[in-house]
């Protein structure tokens, strides 16, 4: 049992790919549900975060990667296709990509997201252009394609006769200065990629956020229905995060890969933690009780999520037992523990994304959810909570999306609607009227209560 537990212990952190990183395909796990991201006619992937999307982006990078891709998913395989990262968040312009501060300085000079993006595929294709050398720096290249429109047009069909060249854009939440400019810009750059699939050999494979996506006004221009309904979804069902992890675990140890061989998940989850999560089946199953405490309003799992509560959990029981030779790898109040280092974990990454959010929930602090909506009013009326987010949407330095700002609803539910919308909260319906709930994977870090849930750890 020792090596199922150094197994888990060992457990890999999933942490952010960084740009110009490069990824090993042997160290991919890739679920079947996801082979559509090679699919070049299907140019927008859309997911949350931790979901996948920037280590897809870097895999689809190396041609030996999509090689073994494509053949383990009988898909049609790309041999001489080129890929290039456009776009990616980071400071660098190797390769032609450009940067966040690049593309608001050519919206401040005048030039729309669609010529924009234009350029950048035009910059993308001026290595093809024998003999006819192109302006280097953006700005140039837009004011001579704004000049030379139809020269710029037979430039990229004549570039469209090379081999086959994917273009992608990763990081798109760090696209522009605030919000507004960040969806404007992905809405030329959407425009764009339809346009592009005119063309025979050059593709768009574009990484966009949920929000991001739902935000309709992005797609208010004729046909974008062909890129919403060809989209791709980054999603990880129960059984995939579970098959993640097995992966992992197999890979990283052969004692482990020994112990859960020929076994179902199941029957491996009651070899790693036993079957119940107490005494009895009333506390509820270890495989379905670890998922659903970690799901977001939306039932979504991060992959990095759910192996740090496995890695903690491990190393909880090994720090509480040193040395001692376990029953099993972890019980019950180590899986606990390591729901809580998920919940740290998973709220960091929130508060980078939503400043806002640690504002909405730290007035619950102490609280206990279900919590009736009259009572939520209160509390965030008391604490000037409504103050405090609009603080931080209007003086945020990174891109913020709150829902309620600019509409016309009252602040408690235009504030609760924004919370859904990330998958913080979800509205319930009682005999006493409506109440809100936080899912444990937000609310245990926050130090909110739930009757019979995991306990907060700021109230240990």
């Amino acid at each position: 049992m020792n090596a199922l537990r150094d197994a888990l212990a060992a457990l890999p952190r999933a942490a952010n790919v960084k740009p110009g990183e490069t990824v090993s395909i042997d160290d991919v796990h890739v679920i079947f549900e996801h082979r559509n991201v090679i699919d070049l006619q299907r140019p927008l992937v859309v997911a949350n975060r931790g979901m996948g999307k920037s280590l897809w982006a870097h895999v689809l990078r190396d041609r030996e990667a999509w090689q073994k891709m494509a053949t383990r998913f009988r898909m049609r395989s790309a041999t001489e296709l080129e890929t290039r990262l456009a776009f990616h968040g980071g400071l660098t312009t190797t390769g032609g990509t450009v940067t966040q501060e690049m593309l608001s300085g050519a919206l401040v000079a005048g030039f729309s997201a669609k010529e924009i993006f234009h350029g950048v595929l035009l910059r993308q294709l001026a290595s093809r252009f024998s003999g006819r050398r192109m302006p280097e720096k953006l700005m140039e290249l837009l004011a001579w394609q704004r000049a030379n429109s139809e020269e710029a047009a037979n430039l990229r069909t004549t570039a469209d006769q090379g081999p086959p060249l994917l273009l992608l854009f990763d990081g798109l939440d760090r696209l522009g200065r605030d919000w507004t400019e960040t969806q404007a810009l992905v809405k030329g750059l959407l425009q764009v990629a339809l346009e592009v699939q005119s063309l025979r050999n050059v593709f768009f494979k574009i990484f966009l956020r949920n929000d991001q996506y739902e935000d309709l006004r992005i797609f208010e221009f004729p046909d974008s229905s062909k890129l919403r309904s060809a989209r791709v979804e980054l999603k990880w069902s129960s059984r995939n995060i579970y098959d993640l992890l097995f992966f992992h675990l197999e890979r990283g140890s052969s004692d482990a890969a020994a112990a859960l061989e020929d076994l179902d998940q199941e029957a491996r989850v009651k070899v790693l933690a036993g079957p119940y999560m107490g005494s009895d089946y009333r506390r509820g199953h270890v495989f379905s009780w670890v998922p659903t405490h970690l799901a977001d309003t939306r039932g979504e799992i991060s992959p990095r999520t759910f192996l740090t509560a496995w890695r903690c959990a491990a190393e909880h029981a090994r720090d509480r037992e040193p040395g001692k030779s376990p029953v099993l790898p972890v019980d019950p109040k180590a899986i606990h523990a390591g729901v809580q280092a998920a919940s740290e974990d998973r709220m960091n990454e929130l508060r980078e994304d939503y400043p806002w959010v640690e504002d909405a929930l730290k007035p619950l602090a102490g609280r206990a959810v279900p919590l009736p909506v009259e009572a939520l009013d209160t509390l965030w009326k008391e604490s000037d909570t409504f103050v405090a987010v609009g603080k931080r949407a209007t003086n945020a330095d990174r891109p913020i999306w709150v829902t309620f700002v600019g509409t016309q609803r009252g602040d408690t539910d235009q504030l609760v609607d924004a919370l859904e919308w990330i998958g913080v909260a979800e509205r319930r319906k009682a005999a006493a009227g409506e109440k809100i709930n936080i899912p444990d994977i937000f609310r245990v870090n926050a130090g909110i209560k739930r009757r019979g849930g995991v306990v907060p750890k700021t109230s240990e």
